[in-house]
């Protein structure tokens, strides 16, 4: 399999129309924040596309290319682990899972500023690498790789597993596959290939959507029936 510019503008497309999709059904705040996630991948996967422009393209001005990387990476390291577990947070309505809930959020934040050791450490450079795309980071400070990685894929999957949500935990199952495929056969270029996944997966939140407003639409019903 190789992914491209084309892709990740392809991918922009699909998951922009989603999220529009998702505010046209959605009926609820408390899902707003996981129906506005696939614009959010949209975004992601749009700064990934330029990165491949970068690369292809020597004439592409590089400045704007390590911008969008840049953004890319910002995105995987610093905001879904937090993002994911915030909205899953939001949404959540049974006092003891919100509280679980929120203990999750706490560990994303603390992944997220574990991220933050990156910067100093690293000039962020991108290579093709069995044509996908490879980025160039070195494990922050004195952090265990293997640990933190642990860490970040809790702070994603542990929300959808908690969740009282109907759909979340599809969703979950869906992301923890799309680690184990990008953790062993893409191993070298697993930020680039997993962030693709997860951006695709982001489109069956529809389904998250469809399903709790579908069970508020009816909850509401059988109040105004009782009166």
């Amino acid at each position: 399999m190789c992914f491209s510019s084309e892709a990740s503008f392809t991918a922009t497309v699909l998951l922009t129309a989603t999220g529009i999709i998702n505010l046209k059904l959605n009926n609820e705040k408390i899902l707003f924040p996981l129906a506005c996630t696939p614009f959010l991948f949209a975004l992601q996967q749009a700064s990934e596309g330029f990165i491949w422009i970068g690369e292809t393209h020597p004439g592409f001005p590089q400045t704007f290319a390590k911008l969008a990387m840049l953004l890319f990476l910002s995105f995987a390291f610093l905001f879904w682990p937090v993002w994911i577990p915030f909205a899953t947070w939001y949404a959540e309505k049974e006092k003891d899972k919100k509280f679980i809930l929120f203990m999750i959020l706490c560990l994303g934040i603390l992944v997220s500023l574990i991220s933050l050791a990156i910067v100093p450490k690293n000039s962020f450079r991108a290579e093709i690498v069995n044509g996908n795309l490879h980025y160039g980071i070195s494990s922050p400070f004195a952090v265990n790789v293997q640990m933190f990685t642990i860490l970040y894929v809790l702070s994603i999957l542990l929300p959808c597993i908690v969740s009282s949500l109907k759909g979340m935990k599809l969703f979950g199952s869906l992301v923890a596959i799309s680690v184990a495929v990008s953790h062993f056969i893409y191993y070298e270029t697993f930020t680039s290939v997993w962030c693709f996944f997860a951006a695709l997966i982001s489109v069956s939140l529809i389904v998250v959507i469809l399903a709790n407003g579908k069970e508020e639409s009816e909850e509401a019903q059988n109040i105004k029936e009782k009166f």
